[in-house]
Order: C-alpha cells, then structure tokens, then sequence
C-alpha cells in the first residue's frame, strides 16, 4: 500500500501536468482568458495554476503586457519540453490500454470536403467492420475551421491543409498533393500531363471564395506569374464547384482527391498545374491538451493506411505519400 509522501509524490506529479496543458493553452491563445475559454475552466484557475509553475521553476514563463501575453525565453524552452512530455504520455497511455480488451467510444474527425469524398466511406465501412463499437462523427470545412474545432476539443483528430503552427495539436504530414485544373469531359486535359500556370489566362473559372487556402494559392501563384483571373462564380462548397464544371459555366482548379470519381466515371476531365507552389500539404493533426482513446487511434491508423493505399492504386492522383511510422 502506497505511503502518505508516495501519495503526495503521485498527485503533485499530476498537478504539474496539468500546469503543462495550461502553459501550453497561454502559448497558443495568447491570453489567461482565451485559454480558459479553450480549456473550459476559470480564469482565475488559469492564473493560479501558471504562478505554481513558474514557482515550481524559478523563472517567469510569460511576459505580462496589457495586450495579451508572450512567451519569455525560458518559456520558449519550456514549449517544446512541455510538447514533448505530453506526447510521450500519451503513448503510454495508448501502450497501456488492455491488448484484447474491446475498443469503443465516440470519435469526431474533421477533414477537407474534397478529402471526404475519397476517403470518408472507406474509412467509415472500415472501421464497422474492425471495431463495430466505435460510433464516428465526420465533419468537412476549410483548414481554419477545422483546426479551431480541434482545439476547442469540437474534434478527436483531423486532417488539415498547411495547418497554422500551435502548441496545442501535433501535427505531422502525410501527402503533398498537386493541385489540378479540371474541365469538361471532353476538353482534352489528362492526368498524365501537367499543365503550366498560363492555361489559366483566359478562362472563365469558378473557385472558392477568399480566405480559402486553395483559392490563395492560386491568387499567389498567378500573381507572381503577373496572370489575370477571370472569376465568373465563387463558391464556398466543392460539389458546387464541380456541378458548375459539369454545367459548363466554366474551369475550376480544386485537389484532385475531389474529382476522382468523376474521372474515374468520365464526367469530367483534369490535369495537374505545374510548379510546387501549386500544391496543398495535408497533415494529421492530433489534440496536445487531451488524452488520446483508443478509439481514436484506431480511425487515425485506418485512415493512415486508407490514405496510403488510395495513392499507391492510383486513385488519387497527383498525389505522393510522405508520412513514415
């Protein structure tokens, strides 16, 4: 039976983590205050529970000004320590959960639209059949969003486009992917041949509204290359976008992940737009405040290896695998 020190030991020890997710909130937010909005707790517990770990280390971890709050550069040295700790402590969760014990639960994945309609049905009929007491919620939106639902804990994982960096998710990436100019059935474009950047001049296209991340990309890359757009619609949905390709009302350039069924089916035709600008970078993002379930590690190694099998049979096109276990 555990003594009184090794009791005291034990949730002294635990207090601290928990002074690590708060240091780790205030590095991302900013703020005491955004940080217990984000962690769902008091301010005041916000505040008390970093004055015990800069106690605890001797040092102020934050400079106080009347804007907000920035790290000091001890507190810099601390953010990677302190990333890393809560890493590893989730792999020994995950290590530590029973080998044949029945996986359950719950588990939110956010992913781009285009993502979805390549991957979500797999994954979904994937996991029913390996671990049939995993209920999922799959949610679509555009990087921003999906990255803040993950960290208001909206989400259990998700994938992200080029996502902003934060102490507060891991994120490793796992597919670079060309972005591609997708037109009508019959206008000749194929995925074996690239095509430069000036095809664009000219044509009437439809392309997601601003801020979008694609619809940066192309904007940039355009107007480095000093070429004019002629934006007949924007959109803020891809089956949108691809409905008014098949319509005839234009051109549009989106990842190929979102036109695969209608090349595979012929409806409409697509090419890859030279140059590594023209790309989007996905990565698996995982929360760095909560716990990980099994459950979630479960989806996240299937989604992993869905993603991976798409690009190696070719059903994703323009697209190149990058993540090593």
């Amino acid at each position: 039976m555990a003594g009184p020190e090794s009791v005291k030991r034990s949730f002294g020890q635990i207090v601290y983590l928990k002074q690590l997710q708060t240091f780790l909130a205030i590095a991302e937010c900013g703020s005491a205050t955004k940080a217990a909005q984000v962690l769902r707790i008091v301010q005041p517990a916000i505040s008390r529970q970093m004055r015990l770990l800069e106690d605890e280390l001797g040092t102020s971890l934050f400079h106080r000004e009347r804007t907000g709050m920035e790290l000091t550069d001890a507190g810099r040295i601390l953010l990677g320590h302190a990333k890393r700790v809560m890493r590893e402590l989730d792999e020994a969760r995950a290590q530590m959960h029973p080998a044949g014990s029945v996986v359950a639960g719950l588990v939110r994945i956010g992913m781009p639209a285009s993502t979805c309609d390549l991957l979500a049905g797999e994954l979904v009929a994937t996991i029913k059949r390996r671990h049939p007491q995993v209920l999922m919620s799959l949610d679509s939106g555009y990087a921003g969003l999906l990255q803040s639902a993950l960290i208001a804990g909206e989400l259990d994982v998700a994938i992200i486009n080029d996502p902003q960096p934060s102490p507060l998710i891991e994120a490793q990436y796992v597919l670079n992917e060309q972005l591609f100019l997708v037109g009508p059935a019959n206008c000749g474009l194929t995925p074996d041949r690239a095509q430069p950047l000036s095809v664009l001049r000219g044509k009437a296209l439809v392309l997601p509204a601003v801020p979008h991340a694609i619809r940066a990309t192309v904007d940039h890359a355009c107007a480095s290359k000093n070429i004019e757009l002629e934006v007949v619609a924007e959109v803020n949905s891809t089956q949108m976008q691809l409905s008014l390709v098949r319509h005839g009302v234009g051109w549009t350039v989106m990842p190929s992940a979102g036109i695969s069924a209608d090349l595979a089916q012929g409806l409409l035709s697509g090419a890859p737009l030279e140059g590594v600008t023209l790309q989007r970078h996905l990565a698996l993002c995982l929360p760095m405040t909560r716990q990980i379930s099994a459950a979630t590690r479960c989806v996240t190694s299937a989604l992993l290896e869905l993603g991976e099998l798409a690009v190696r049979e070719g059903r994703w096109p323009g697209a190149k695998w990058v993540f090593s276990s």
